[in-house]
């Protein structure tokens, strides 16, 4: 991943070593994913603890797995729908369906990264800071 692709400094993200996928998930670019415990993504996360794919070309098929790289820490991208609700600056996001980012705004609400960018419609990526694997609002 080159620091182009990125709006972070180079060097500020930690990924988890060993995921791999047997699926093509082009089109789940920057959504949440929470890998079994081999490593292996089969499905997007819509609540909890996760990474957030990073990689654009991770597409892999039965029997020939690609790299999928998974952020858990530090700044990467991440889909969003700041539709239903508006996310700020430095909004936390929760996960929703599809492992899209939404508003996290309620104690119950499981915070997976902060938006480095306000945001007021469906499917923008915007730029995330990824503080660990996840944590409980406190509002």
């Amino acid at each position: 991943m080159s620091q182009n692709d990125m709006s972070y400094p180079s060097g500020t993200s930690v990924f988890l070593p060993g995921c791999y996928t047997e699926s093509d998930l082009t089109s789940y670019q920057y959504c949440g994913f929470l890998p079994a415990s081999d490593g292996k993504i089969t499905s997007v996360a819509t609540s909890g603890a996760c990474g957030i794919l990073q990689n654009a070309n991770c597409k892999g098929s039965s029997g020939v797995p690609a790299e999928a790289a998974l952020l858990i820490a530090g700044g990467g991208r991440m889909k969003v729908n700041g539709a239903s609700a508006a996310i700020a600056v430095f909004s936390p996001l929760q996960l929703t369906t599809g492992g899209v980012g939404i508003l996290a705004d309620d104690d119950k609400d499981c915070v997976v990264a902060f938006s480095l960018q306000a945001a007021t419609a469906d499917g923008l990526i915007v730029p995330i800071w990824k503080s660990g694997p996840a944590t409980w609002l406190a509002v």
